[in-house]
């Protein structure tokens, strides 16, 4: 990956691909942030039946998984899915833009999905060489979609920019100020917590290395088990 990507994540136990929850994501989305909609979808490549409105993105939303795609700029990509023990994933990715309000979008997506564990990040080339040189897997699970069912059997993938924890997640947070202690900000948001390293995702295009060392010392307080080891076993 050359492109600097925006990643969205969300896990939830809600029924995401029923009604009303993603007629009311899809809406909303549609309807508040028209600047990153998913332009077109299919039940499989090439993706390329146009998504004029809600009406049409449900069509293939109510099937299960579901994929998009965006031609226009910021590009992307859309997925949402289910897995074995119900847990509902929800991803966006799309290509950098500081036009957008990332993390205003964020926030919006977390109060309608209420999530047990979602992250927003800022994926640069920098930190890919970074990740290769730990551990392809590892690195390539955090930058793939979250899967409710392989995180709670192998731990979380890794912490980005923004991360929340809510629902059974809250129990594994550590105390808030030990996690402040170690560089982070604690925000209160709904049932949980936003752990958050800096005021601006943009801040991920020139200071990575200062994001990661404040996101190791905040890993190293969670209980053992609870993140993916850098490895390629």
């Amino acid at each position: 990956m050359t492109r600097r990507v925006v990643g969205l994540r969300f896990l939830t136990k809600k029924p995401l691909t029923k009604e009303p929850l993603g007629r009311q994501l899809l809406t909303y989305l549609f309807e508040r942030y028209p600047e990153i909609k998913p332009e077109y979808t299919s039940f499989y490549d090439p993706v390329n039946v146009p998504i004029t409105d809600v009406e049409s993105a449900l069509e293939y939303w109510w099937k299960g998984d579901f994929y998009a795609r965006r031609r226009s700029n910021p590009k992307g990509d859309w997925s949402s899915g289910i897995d074995i023990k119900q847990n509902s994933r929800f991803n966006i990715d799309l290509t950098w833009s500081k036009k957008i309000p990332w993390y205003e979008i964020f926030c919006e997506i977390q109060k309608i999905l209420t999530p047990y564990h979602a992250h927003i990040h800022l994926f640069t080339p920098t930190e890919k060489e970074i990740g290769y040189e730990r551990g392809l897997s590892a690195y390539c699970n955090f930058r793939n979609s979250l899967v409710g069912v392989k995180i709670e059997r192998e731990g979380i993938h890794d912490l980005g920019w923004a991360n929340y924890f809510g629902g059974h997640f809250l129990e594994i947070l550590p105390p808030l100020d030990a996690i402040r202690d170690a560089g982070a900000q604690v925000i209160p948001q709904g049932d949980g917590y936003i752990i958050r390293f800096s005021d601006d995702i943009a801040d991920m295009l020139t200071g990575f290395e200062s994001f990661d060392q404040h996101r190791t010392a905040v890993k190293a307080l969670f209980p053992a088990g609870t993140f993916q080891p850098y490895t390629n076993d």
